[in-house]
């Protein structure tokens, strides 16, 4: 068994100035990017992504220090939505968490406490069309080895959120146009799409990993419809 605390640290940083809502031909004339480097995005990016970019990218610079050996990597993705759908597989989890190979279970034990990841959502609906829900206190699981990482931490953040009176002390809604950085052991998931509408998902990471794409967009985006309970 090993028993791993999540810190869960979460801070909105404020507005870029282009903020929600947005049109559909504002959005529409966006194009999605994975793994990029923050240089590629602001001299190849469409004009939001490169705004956002150069925003999370000036309070990094003066605020932050990204890890020996870490790069700062962009992914940004559009979608058209319909209420139910999921824009990313849905169940808590944190990101960009270190694997062995791709097909290993995350290493809790390699998360880096200073890496962070520049976050926010833009759309066409007045408060979003999916908004991420984040877990704000410290939360302690004991994991299993028989079982998937993010299946256990799942549950065990289900059983916090179901006592009505913990949701406003523990969860943190992110709140459409604003950007909020994350530690690299910041609980959160995707929650389902409340309205017809389309959703511009972006984020900056300190990533163990240096940037996959140069030079390339990603012009298919696929939505989720699943049970939460399914881990991965």
């Amino acid at each position: 068994m090993l028993t791993h605390t999540f810190r869960n640290n979460v801070f909105p940083i404020g507005v870029p100035e282009r903020s929600s809502p947005l049109t559909i031909k504002e959005l529409s004339g966006e194009r999605s990017v994975h793994g990029c480097s923050p240089q590629w995005v602001i001299d190849n990016g469409t004009p939001i992504i490169k705004e956002l970019t150069k925003f999370a990218l000036g309070v990094s610079n003066h605020h932050y220090t990204k890890p020996q050996g870490y790069s700062l990597v962009v992914d940004a993705r559009v979608q058209r939505m319909m209420p139910g759908m999921f824009p990313s597989i849905p169940g808590w989890h944190c990101d960009a968490v270190p694997r062995a190979d791709y097909h290993s279970q995350p290493d809790l034990s390699r998360i880096n406490p200073n890496a962070r990841h520049f976050i926010t959502t833009l759309s066409t609906v007045d408060g979003g069309v999916s908004n991420t829900l984040y877990m704000k206190k410290p939360l302690t699981v004991d994991f299993h080895h028989s079982e998937p990482v993010w299946q256990q931490a799942h549950r065990a953040c289900v059983k916090v959120k179901s006592d009505p009176y913990n949701f406003s002390s523990h969860f943190r809604p992110g709140l459409d146009g604003e950007m909020m950085i994350i530690g690299a052991d910041t609980l959160h998931t995707a929650q389902a799409c409340r309205e017809r509408g389309w959703r511009l998902f972006f984020r900056m990471s300190m990533m163990h990993t240096k940037p996959i794409n140069e030079g390339k967009f990603v012009d298919q985006q696929q939505v989720y419809i699943l049970s939460e309970e399914n881990g991965w």
